[in-house]
């Protein structure tokens, strides 16, 4: 994970269950209309055209003042819980939360015949440009979970399905962030062991959880990673990962890690970088 390295985007996310009391963090506050116990999680990637300025539009288009009204509208129609979309660079990472009875392809068919939704994709694409990976012309690709701090107890989950998970009945504090494994496939599928419940070394979860992360996943197209840690607001990500990088076998799990990763494009060094928010369902719409 190369975890004492990362860099991150905070979310503060309030995902509380009808009746339940919350906090009102001074930053970056998303009020959950979700109300389900258990909840799938989809994440895609796409990248963005290495162009400052359509960088820029793009984020604008995302904003309260530039997103056409029907397009969060129809987000919404079809049962979407939430979406977020991040960004580093010309990278993009989103992620989805919808139901558990939610069916991705059905549902995202739906959604291409509302109100001005094909016009929005075709609008977009001027911004947009097709990862590496992408076949038949492929936009948004779904990842791989490759780690999650707290397994599902749902078996056989796929990036097509979606992934269950919990509900926070509690605000939680969100940190996005990317980094690229070395383009090997053996690596790779080293890196991916190493991660598995077989593979994992328990100290490091343990110290994980101490430190005061509530959940950790870790999501993967080709060598491309993206982690979200989910922590109680007020988490303090530079404190709490020195204080990590102290306990049990935390340096010899950093030093395992780098066999496995490299770092990103224009980066001399190998950390999890910053992905910034641009869109939001909940907190903006």
């Amino acid at each position: 994970m190369g975890l004492l390295r990362i860099a991150a985007c905070i979310v503060i996310l309030v995902t509380a269950l009808p009746g339940a009391g919350h906090s009102t963090p001074s930053n970056c506050i998303v009020p959950s209309k979700n109300k389900f116990i258990m909840q799938k999680r989809y994440c895609m990637a796409l990248d963005l055209r290495k162009d400052s300025s359509l960088i820029a539009q793009y984020k604008h288009v995302h904003t309260k003042a530039g997103i056409w009204p029907e397009i969060p509208r129809g987000i919404k129609e079809v049962g979407i819980a939430d979406m977020e979309i991040y960004l580093w660079d010309n990278r993009m990472f989103m992620i989805l939360e919808t139901p558990l009875s939610w069916d991705y392809d059905s549902e995202m068919a739906k959604l291409g015949t509302l109100e001005r939704q094909p016009e929005w994709g075709d609008f977009v694409w001027q911004f947009q440009q097709l990862l590496p990976w992408s076949k038949n012309g492929e936009k948004w690709m779904q990842m791989d979970k490759v780690f999650q701090l707290n397994q599902s107890i749902v078996a056989q989950e796929t990036a097509k399905t979606g992934y269950t998970e919990p509900v926070y009945s509690h605000p939680t504090q969100r940190f996005c962030s990317t980094l690229d494994l070395k383009d090997n496939p053996d690596l790779i599928k080293q890196y991916r062991y190493y991660h598995s419940p077989e593979g994992h070394w328990p100290e490091i979860a343990k110290g994980i959880r101490s430190v005061g992360i509530l959940d950790m996943q870790i999501y993967l197209i080709g060598n491309r990673m993206f982690m979200v840690a989910e922590t109680k607001p007020g988490f303090n990500w530079n404190e709490q990962m020195h204080q990590l990088s102290t306990l049990e076998k935390q340096k010899d799990w950093e030093t395992l890690m780098q066999k496995f990763q490299q770092p990103l494009p224009g980066i001399t060094e190998v950390k999890w970088e910053l992905m910034e928010n641009v869109f939001d369902l909940n907190r903006d719409f």
